[in-house]
C-alpha cells in the first residue's frame, strides 16, 4: 500500500439516458443507484473489489392489460476501454488508475453495451392486474474490480460511468 493513498471510485452515475419506440408511451421508467462504488484504500499487490445495486422502476398508465416493456441496461466505457476503463486523479492531471465493471461476482463478464465482448442485463415488465398502473422494479447488482499491480501517484481517482436504460415497448 502507498501511504496515505487513498482511492475512491465513484463509478456510477444515475444518469439514465430512456430511449424509446413504438406509439403513443404511457410508461414512466428510471434508474438509480444505491450509493456509490467505492474502493476505498488501494493496495497495490491486491485487487480492490466493491460492488453497488442498480434499480430500473417503470410504471404504466392508462394502457391495456397485459403491456409489456422491454428495457437493457447498457454501461458505456467512459474514459478508457472496456478492457480497460479509467478513474482521473482528482488534483493530477493525466494521471489515472485503471478498473472494471462487470455482471457478476467473480468479475469474468464485463458490463458494457454489447461490443467488445461485453454484455448487458435486459428484461421485460409485464402490467397486468392487479399490479396495473403500479410500479415495477429489477435490481442489478454491479460488481468493480481495480486490479493489482498498479503503481499510480497516492491521491482521490474518482470517474462517473453513466447508464443507459433502452426502454422499448
Amino acid at each position: 500500500m502507498i501511504a496515505g493513498a487513498h482511492r475512491l471510485l465513484q463509478a456510477i452515475a444515475a444518469a439514465a439516458l430512456l430511449s424509446a419506440s413504438g406509439a403513443a408511451s404511457a410508461q414512466s421508467c428510471t434508474v438509480a443507484v444505491n450509493g456509490v462504488l467505492s474502493f476505498g484504500i488501494y493496495a497495490i499487490l491486491t485487487p480492490a473489489d466493491s460492488a453497488a445495486t442498480l434499480t430500473v422502476r417503470c410504471s404504466q398508465i392508462n394502457q391495456a392489460p397485459n403491456r409489456t416493456v422491454s428495457y437493457a441496461v447498457k454501461l458505456t466505457s467512459g474514459p478508457g476501454s472496456f478492457v480497460n476503463r479509467l478513474m482521473d486523479h482528482l488534483t493530477l492531471p493525466g494521471e489515472t488508475l485503471g478498473y472494471n465493471l462487470y455482471r457478476d461476482a467473480a468479475r469474468s463478464l464485463v458490463w458494457g453495451d454489447g461490443t467488445s465482448g461485453t454484455t448487458f442485463p435486459t428484461g421485460r415488465f409485464v402490467f397486468n392486474p392487479p399490479s396495473f398502473g403500479n410500479n415495477q422494479q429489477a435490481q442489478f447488482t454491479v460488481y468493480g474490480r481495480i486490479p493489482a499491480n498498479q503503481n499510480p501517484a497516492a491521491g482521490t481517482y474518482q470517474t462517473v460511468s453513466p447508464v443507459t436504460v433502452i426502454v422499448e415497448y
